[in-house]
């Protein structure tokens, strides 16, 4: 609510209005219903056409977004963006791997699932701006296998692992 000369300002302006006085910041009385209002959106819409049905999505459709699906990507690597990806990606892995370590042999580290997905997320935005769409996927696939391991609270040496072996793949990929 305001305060200072402006608030009394607004209550006399209030208080003048018919039907005034109402309290500041006091809800406002309910308008009754008016049978002509809706008499007339009834007539206005009578006369529309009932909305499209939706039509049915073919199982085929549904099978691209089921978990665990492959989503098959197109490369489109971007030459000029690339030798600055190797070398960051380089970078990357190398602290991914030190951190699964960490992880696998001091499982209570808190911080060390927050920085794997960290990194994860940052390698999969570096690769998928130089246009390396499937090694992006694949590093979406490896999020989304962290995410799901922590939330069924996966024992962090397995997860690690697990996660260890898609960074792998990845060093492949890249090589």
């Amino acid at each position: 609510l305001p305060t200072g000369p402006a608030a009394g300002e607004l209550v006399a302006l209030d208080e003048a209005q018919p039907g005034g006085g109402t309290p500041l910041g006091a809800a406002a009385p309910a308008l009754p219903a008016d049978a002509r209002t809706s008499a007339a959106f009834a007539d206005a819409t009578a006369h529309m056409p009932p909305p499209p049905a939706m039509p049915a999505i073919a199982p085929a459709a549904l099978r691209a977004t089921e978990p665990g699906a492959v989503v098959q990507a197109q490369d489109d690597i971007d030459t000029q963006l690339l030798p600055i990806f190797l070398e960051e990606a380089a970078e990357t892995i190398g602290e991914l791997h030190a951190t699964l370590r960490r992880w696998r042999t001091q499982a209570d580290d808190e911080e060390a699932p927050r920085a794997v997905a960290r990194l994860l997320h940052s390698l999969k935005g570096s690769a998928r701006m130089a246009g390396a769409m499937r090694l992006g996927a694949h590093l979406h696939e490896l999020e989304s296998r962290l995410e799901d391991g922590l939330a069924a609270r996966e024992p962090a040496a397995v997860l690690a692992e697990a996660l260890a072996h898609g960074i792998d793949r990845c060093e492949q990929v890249i090589d």
